[in-house]
């Protein structure tokens, strides 16, 4: 009989806190979907200027192809390669609404509201946890700088739990790179390691699942 919870992620928290065997179970986790930066991040990190080689960190690892990840201890960069267009491409990132159809772990979001550039939405994430299904709802807060960039807080309840930035940039006339910076802010410190294996494996999902959407909308 499948078991399916709602889970906050300070309850979330104390389920992995639970046992280290669950650490291995987490295969695939969390979607961290576009959202506002309420925390500012480091100059060279946010600004929509910076080149794709001044966000990476040390030990950039292949992984999907066309897919670069690097970072450790809640600190990630992730970059794609996508063969389509930018207008796609942002069309993808801002469809706040359909989330659910294109990434695989986002069981459903739902724009809030939207004031200019500045936009809050709710997103319900799904995290397997031994076969059971444990439900992650967020609030995402995101600061849109068309045509290339989107920055965003990730919140649980009044809480950040993480903060980011997405960016594009035209490699060529059909070639963009879209490169994904995230810092994680676990309440605690002993569960950086656990959110940075959930976090990290479920990027690259992330990343594959938007390119593959960018380029069927490019066509």
């Amino acid at each position: 009989m499948k078991i399916s919870l709602q889970f906050g992620w300070t309850r979330l928290t104390a389920l992995l806190s639970a046992s280290a065997v669950l650490t291995s179970a987490l295969g695939t986790g969390l979607a961290a979907a576009p959202t506002i930066a309420r925390q500012s991040l480091p100059a060279a990190e946010a600004s929509s200027n910076a080149p794709a080689a001044s966000l990476r960190l040390p030990d950039a690892v292949a992984t999907a192809p066309g897919v670069t990840i690097s970072g450790e201890n809640g600190r990630f960069v992730g970059q794609v390669v996508i063969n389509g267009s930018a207008a796609a491409a942002w069309a993808v990132l801002t469809d706040y609404n359909n989330f659910a159809s294109f990434l695989p772990n986002v069981e459903s979001s739902r724009l809030l509201s939207r004031n200019g550039n500045q936009v809050t939405f709710e997103q319900v994430n799904v995290l397997r946890v031994a076969s059971v299904p444990v439900r992650n709802r967020v609030t995402v807060a995101s600061s849109e700088q068309r045509p290339s960039q989107i920055q965003f807080v990730v919140m649980d309840g009044n809480e950040p739990i993480m903060q980011g930035v997405w960016q594009l940039q035209q490699a060529s006339a059909r070639q963009l790179v879209l490169t994904h910076q995230v810092v994680i802010s676990p309440r605690s410190d002993l569960m950086r390691d656990v959110y940075s294996r959930v976090y990290r494996g479920e990027l690259e999902t992330t990343l594959v699942s938007l390119r593959r959407e960018i380029e069927r909308r490019s066509r």
